[in-house]
């Protein structure tokens, strides 16, 4: 950011001494985006996104990837958005609001849920295959035993969740 606006500010020759300043912020969640001004002329940029985000494939913004992660750790832990927006005022730090806390945690929540969804589809299929390796007939029933605790860590499909895009 410092640097393309020191690079914009040189090609409009408004001033010889360029001296920046933050002009405008506006927070998204636990990130943040800036713009600079000169304090010496009227230059001032664009604003610059300091975070990375997550393709999504949808129109609109899309989401900060510290903001998706902070959703998938919550959902492991006994920590609700409620008490973390807590902890971030004791910190003294900005909380982001309650509607975009829990916006992005049910947008996380559908992800996850897909995300299960396919590795279990996965290990079905692979279970299939070791049957047939086996010599086992194609609708052989398979009993499955699971324990019903929900562990995000668990799942082989749990780096698909957050792919960054720089």
């Amino acid at each position: 950011m410092w640097n393309e606006c020191y690079t914009e500010h040189a090609e409009q020759k408004m001033c010889t001494l360029p001296h920046f300043q933050v002009y405008r912020e506006q927070q998204v969640g636990l990130c943040w985006k800036e713009s600079l001004k000169c304090v010496n002329c009227e230059y001032h940029s664009r604003m610059y996104k300091l975070y990375s985000e997550i393709e999504t494939g949808r129109c609109g913004q899309r989401a900060a990837t510290t903001n998706v992660a902070l959703h998938i750790g919550l959902q492991d832990s006994t920590t609700a958005t409620t008490k973390f927006r807590h902890i971030l005022t004791a910190m003294d730090t900005p909380p982001p609001s309650h509607t975009g806390l829990q916006r992005t945690a049910n947008k996380v929540a559908a992800l996850t849920a897909q995300a299960t969804m396919d590795d279990l589809r996965m290990r079905r299929q692979k279970s299939k295959e070791t049957d047939t390796l086996r010599g086992l007939p194609a609708k052989t029933v398979t009993i499955v035993v699971a324990r019903m605790l929900h562990r995000l860590s668990g799942l082989q499909s749990a780096g698909k969740l957050v792919n960054r895009k720089s």
